[in-house]
């Protein structure tokens, strides 16, 4: 799987035809404490990922670079198409 953030994470280089993302996500967490962010991008997930899976894979993600975020609550996620 293939991610881009607003965080300017370094993702694993893609073929040309899939640098875009099959699709587009964004992301929205609040911390317990107080404070919020928003992620978005484009990733290609496998043939064998559900939604759920992406979810996932993207908090771990967001968590593994800012830790602060490890029990924050979830305030929006969209995950859809990268097409017209």
């Amino acid at each position: 799987m293939t991610t881009h953030t607003s965080q300017q994470t370094t993702p694993a280089p893609a073929p040309a035809d899939r640098r875009h993302g099959s699709h587009q996500y964004v992301l929205t967490l609040a911390k317990t404490g107080g404070g919020m962010d928003t992620w978005y991008g484009t990733i290609t997930p496998t043939e064998h990922d559900r939604r759920h899976d992406v979810f996932l894979a993207l908090r771990k993600h967001i968590v593994m670079r800012d830790p602060a975020f490890a029990g924050a609550h979830v305030v929006f996620f969209s995950l859809e198409p990268n097409g017209l």
